[in-house]
């Protein structure tokens, strides 16, 4: 699904073909860009029995009655589904269920399910997503409900890894990696491992579009030991399934003086020098200007968006 060029796709296929010189690998995939099923199908001509179809995979699914054994894929972030939403609520394949149904501004977590759909019983599926997979909806909303179905009742989450800034050539935003697994292993039920793989790169000697980083392999096999592991580690957590369920909850802050006393009420500072301190950090305002020595070698601009970070939310709408 949404297999692009074909480079996730066909390096998969290597590996496997690498490491079991005797399996038989038929490969398969869908892309609804035209260049990019283009690059994609002229590749698979020269592969054994491979074979890529051109279309929207959620709506138009080529490979509807088959399962597979592994899935990987990298789909779109971000992109609206509005003017199909009728068809994939009226679809009658099973991939998808109306009280699981994401906004119509991201179809991510269409993705997800359209993978779990095609999993076979012992299919295994490694999913590139953006942040919002992990924490966007309310409870009880369809994305919130897609992740307990994944997560809980299905239980084929196995892992989510956290990648690097920067890997991917188009995009500078933090990615993640879903790791679904439909032969989850007895010991694992019930748990799924948190891998931390920002810091497990190397820094480019020079940028390709907004890609600054790579995986090395001594960074790769960190990450996959830490997978293989299964436990807590320096870059791994493991957590049981109630512990990611995602139940709504108020919480009511306050603010606290030196002699820490709740405030309840904000207090004016116009006109006033005075000191806040938030954790160890001191920042010094006087007049409603923030002293800019806390900052040095920043220019204004990003002190005061420092500031904002380091002071939200008591400090958001302080400063001009």
């Amino acid at each position: 699904m949404a297999s692009g060029g074909g480079n996730c796709l066909f390096a998969t296929e290597d590996a496997l073909r690498d490491a079991f010189p005797e399996l038989s690998v038929r490969t398969r995939g869908q892309e609804l860009n035209d260049a990019l099923y283009a690059l994609a199908a002229i590749e698979a001509r020269f592969r054994q029995d491979a074979r890529i179809e051109w279309g929207n995979t959620l709506t138009n699914d080529h490979f509807l009655l088959d399962k597979f054994d592994a899935i990987v894929a990298n789909p779109p972030y971000g992109v609206d589904w509005k003017d199909f939403k009728r068809h994939l609520h009226m679809d009658a394949s099973g991939r998808f269920d109306p009280k699981r149904m994401p906004p119509t501004s991201d179809g991510q977590l269409l993705f997800l399910q359209h993978a779990a759909f095609h999993l076979s019983e012992s299919g295994v599926a490694t999913i590139v997503h953006s942040g919002s997979t992990l924490f966007s909806g309310d409870a009880g909303g369809g994305e919130s409900e897609t992740r307990r179905w994944l997560i809980q009742e299905q239980d084929i989450v196995e892992a989510i890894v956290q990648l690097p800034k920067n890997e991917f050539f188009n995009t500078g935003i933090h990615t993640y990696l879903w790791i679904l697994n439909r032969a989850k292993p007895a010991a694992r039920k019930g748990h799924v491992l948190l891998i931390n793989a920002e810091a497990c790169f190397t820094k480019l000697k020079k940028n390709l579009n907004q890609k600054n980083c790579e995986i090395d392999e001594a960074n790769r096999t960190r990450i996959v030991q830490a997978f293989r592991d299964f436990a807590d580690g320096p870059i791994s957590r493991k957590l049981p399934i109630d512990a990611l369920l995602y139940n709504k909850v108020e919480l009511e802050l306050w603010r606290h003086d030196e002699d820490g006393r709740a405030i309840a009420q904000a207090s004016s500072i116009e006109g006033e020098a005075v000191t806040v301190r938030f954790d160890e950090a001191a920042y010094h305002i006087d007049n409603g200007i923030l002293d800019l020595s806390a900052f040095p070698n920043k220019t204004v601009k990003e002190s005061v968006a420092l500031f904002h970070e380091a002071t939200w939310p008591w400090a958001w709408a302080c400063l001009p």
